[in-house]
């Protein structure tokens, strides 16, 4: 539960730095019609709040022994090939 909030923490995050990063990098919208620079904004807002959304979720639906160490919990806890192999991606897309 835990590595979702934080994993949905660090999107937020990101969500919120590209709707800053739209909204001062965009000209100015024409009166009257919405241009291709507002759609980002909608997009990252939308997801910013979708994000709020499942966190809240998240944390209303958590079990109710979250100190108790179990098997479940630590099999939980060692990361699958995917978990890594998106962290390499993301280390490798950030860093280059």
């Amino acid at each position: 539960m835990i590595y979702e909030l934080c994993f949905n923490a660090f999107l937020l995050l990101v969500a919120v730095v590209c709707v800053v990063d739209v909204s001062a990098n965009a000209p100015p919208p024409l009166p009257g019609s919405m241009s291709a620079a507002q759609w980002p904004q909608i997009v990252f807002g939308l997801m910013c709040v979708f994000i709020v959304i499942n966190m809240i979720y998240i944390w209303k639906n958590r079990p109710d022994n979250v100190g108790e160490k179990t098997a479940a919990g630590i099999s939980s806890v060692v990361p699958k090939k995917l978990v890594v192999a998106l962290l390499i991606l993301f280390s490798y897309i950030f860093f280059t």
